[in-house]
């Protein structure tokens, strides 16, 4: 099988096919090829025996062997100026899928080259396994030296958009980092994307000639890459056809046979067929606001749970960096909006991403653990040959349920080393999954693989208690099932939002809630709120009534108002441990003492409350009388120094003395 692709620059209607006359291709791939010469390039290359024909712009797919019509839906980011083309060739071998491209120039038309190199890098990299062919006119690199290094264009374009960046003649800026990461994508490594240069694929592979040459530069823009389906015996580069003015670029000759078939790529009962004597087909113009969008297809299993439906598959690292493909819902402190995910912790990201990177050059990088994507919508599967197909722009954004720091990290590594943008991970993807469920999951797989942070489980369990009866949920864990009916994570959750909200509270931004950052707070929610369904909702709390629901929130407000006027000096510029683990933990278990004594009169004011407090104070006995002096509760002073026995003792003893009857012995019997 020979193979020629060349830029014939206009092509002179025909004219330039002069310059191979004396070779035979059973598959040519032209560019640049002028609307005005149609029936000329027609009639010539018919005359070569490449009856059948296939165009897209300036692009033109011949072949001896029938073609399909151009069927790649390209990203909406490449530029419709310099379409690509793709296109089945069935040849007597099997069928080959055709990639014919030419690459935008900078000069003119700036990022549109490098969304153009990723846009055919995304759609190849996603593309089943099979015989492959991708060549044309890439703009790209300016220079392959002999040892093989690469330098692209990046190094041309001006830093005149701040340090590192590069701003087209549009007024697009980009960093050239991922300028140069684009080309080399491409064009680097032995594997990538599975498909490889041809003059890596024969025997002492010659150095890349110059396939182009302007006024005052050398350039090596024309490139055939294969995939692993083909046995290379040549490769030559037609010089002499640029040298004699047929065209401003030299042909790329490739002899190869194909020794592999995989994966099909068509059907010719299927897709129609052009013939030179028919209309030849046309891609439309790929502009960003028209319909072609970018598709991926992956193998993948489909696994049922129930109702749940998910479909095991991998993905590449360049598929998470695409533009808008996953999302993190993070949980708002202030319990507002859909988010559920904790905080990314960025030493731990990095901890991984160091991981991969040293991994990466012992080739032995290992991370076995999926990811759980989720979309609230359907996403098809193929049953004859376990794929699954799905439009970016459409099905996306996926939501993140498990895995934020794995893909975090993953990003980050492949940043500081593109070759781990084809690291593959294995995925789960959850299809047809509202919010609510996809929140509901992530408590699941949280709760029983791993620990989360205990405060953002509260938060959640509070909000699933707040739906139940209002909204579906799907079938949960019977433990977590009890907490949410029980609903003590919402009940404690309303007091904690109201002390640490409420500007006449003591706990005023005091408490660390779920994904709150704030260095201010003293205590964080998970023990706040621990310790409030500890001693607040204890049987012997007059208060765990849930008649109490809509006032609890103020008479615990009341509550530690007395506790911080008669312990709290404010005059003191010494942090008070009352705000901390310590204090909250003291002052809650001896609470069912306190309220009961209210609840008796149905008072609980403020005031009220500090009598009582007072007097408890006052009958304190000599080994714990300090407590009731602000001095004792001073951050250093001896509350610092209790743990929880200690504690449990100094709260039994105030208990005991707020109980104390100074009337004992005149009770009527």
């Amino acid at each position: 099988m020979h193979v020629i692709t060349w830029n014939v620059n206009g092509g002179l209607k025909g004219g330039c096919l002069d310059g191979i006359r004396d070779l035979d291709p059973d598959i040519l791939l032209l560019q640049e090829v002028s609307v005005g010469g149609e029936n000329a390039f027609k009639s010539r290359l018919q005359s070569k025996g490449l009856s059948y024909w296939s165009r897209s712009g300036g692009n033109v797919i011949a072949s001896k062997w029938q073609i399909s019509e151009p069927f790649c839906k390209w990203p909406n980011s490449m530029p419709c100026s310099h379409p690509a083309q793709r296109a089945t060739v069935y040849s007597g071998d099997g069928d080959i899928d055709v990639i014919n491209v030419h690459v935008p120039n900078a000069i003119r038309n700036g990022w549109d080259k490098i969304y153009t190199l990723e846009g055919i890098a995304n759609v190849i990299q996603d593309a089943p396994d099979g015989p492959r062919i991708l060549a044309g006119h890439f703009n790209e690199p300016v220079e392959i030296r002999p040892n093989g290094v690469i330098i692209t264009s990046e190094s041309l374009r001006p830093a005149n958009a701040g340090p590192g960046r590069f701003k087209d003649p549009q007024g697009r800026t980009g960093d050239l980092r991922d300028w140069d990461r684009a080309v080399r994508r491409i064009f680097e490594g032995d594997d990538h994307f599975r498909l490889r240069h041809v003059r890596h694929l024969v025997p002492d592979h010659p150095v890349m000639p110059v396939t182009y040459r302007t006024r005052r530069n050398d350039r090596f823009f024309d490139h055939v890459f294969l995939s692993r389906h083909f046995r290379v015996s040549k490769v030559d580069y037609i010089h002499h056809v640029r040298e004699e003015g047929y065209s401003d670029h030299s042909p790329v000759y490739v002899e190869m046979s194909i020794i592999s078939i995989g994966e099909t790529f068509g059907d010719k009962r299927n897709n129609k067929v052009s013939q030179l004597s028919g209309t030849a087909p046309h891609l439309n113009a790929i502009s960003p606001g028209g319909s072609l969008v970018e598709t991926i297809t992956r193998p993948a299993a489909q696994v049922r749970q129930g109702s749940l439906r998910l479909y095991a598959t991998s993905l590449k690292v360049s598929d998470l960096k695409r533009p808008n493909f996953y999302t993190i819902n993070k949980l708002d402190p202030d319990d507002a909006g859909p988010g559920y995910q904790r905080l990314l912790n960025e030493g731990r990201a990095k901890r991984l991403a160091d991981y991969l990177i040293d991994g990466q050059t012992e080739q032995d990088a290992f991370l076995p653990t999926s990811i759980l994507l989720a979309t609230n919508k359907d996403i098809p599967f193929n049953s004859s040959n376990n794929t699954i197909a799905f439009e970016v722009d459409r099905t996306g954004p996926f939501n993140v349920v498990d895995g934020q720091h794995r893909i975090a990290g993953l990003v980050l590594a492949a940043d500081r080393n593109p070759e781990l943008l084809q690291f593959e991970i294995p995925v789960n993807i959850a299809v047809c999954l509202d919010d609510i469920s996809q929140m509901c999951h992530f408590l699941i797989v949280n709760t029983t693989q791993r620990s989360v942070d205990k405060a953002i489980e509260q938060q959640i369990v509070a909000r699933l208690t707040k739906m139940v009866g209002l909204e579906k949920t799907p079938t949960i864990p019977r433990w977590i099932r009890r907490q949410v009916e029980k609903g003590e994570d919402a009940r404690a959750l309303a007091v904690a939002n109201f002390l640490n909200t409420d500007v006449s509270s003591p706990w005023l931004g005091k408490i660390r809630m779920a994904n709150d950052e704030s260095e201010d707070a003293t205590i964080n929610q998970k023990s706040f709120i621990n310790s409030i369904k500890k001693y607040i909702f204890s049987a012997n709390n007059p208060l765990s009534n849930p008649v109490w629901d809509a006032t609890r929130p103020m008479i615990l407000s009341n509550y530690w108002k007395a506790i911080v006027e008669l312990l709290i000096d404010k005059d003191s510029d010494t942090p008070s441990v009352i705000y901390k683990t310590t204090g909250v933990e003291l002052f809650h278990s001896v609470s069912p003492t306190v309220f009961t004594h209210l609840a008796t009169k149905n008072d609980f004011k403020k005031d009220s409350i500090k009598v009582l407090l007072k007097r408890g104070f006052d009958n304190l006995p000599p080994e714990h009388i300090g407590m009731s002096h602000p001095e004792w509760w001073h951050r250093g002073g001896v509350a610092s120094g209790l743990n929880r026995g200690a504690t449990g003792k100094v709260a039994s003893a105030l208990s005991h003395a707020i109980n104390v009857q100074d009337n004992a012995r005149d009770v009527a019997l």
